[in-house]
């Protein structure tokens, strides 16, 4: 995309372990912050549509830990 890694709208290639597919990814939010990422696919073999995919890490102060959120919304073909 002629981006840089961390720019908004940066899209990134992924090869898939263990095949040859490939995945194309665009980085929709970066938070440093927040400690927040959010990207969509573009496209790629999986069996879904619209993928938008969030991380965000978050303090667990009593025990000095971290706690890694990870969420995925997505569309399926009807039925």
């Amino acid at each position: 995309s002629g981006k840089k890694p961390t720019e908004i709208g940066a899209v990134r290639k992924l090869g898939m372990a263990g095949t040859k597919d490939i995945l194309r990814e665009r980085l929709e939010a970066l938070s440093p912050e927040e400690f927040l990422i959010t990207y969509s696919v573009l496209e790629g073999p999986l069996p879904v549509k619209n993928i938008r995919t969030s991380m965000r890490l978050r303090p667990i102060t009593d025990s000095y830990g971290t706690l890694g959120e990870w969420s995925t919304q997505f569309d399926t073909a009807k039925g």
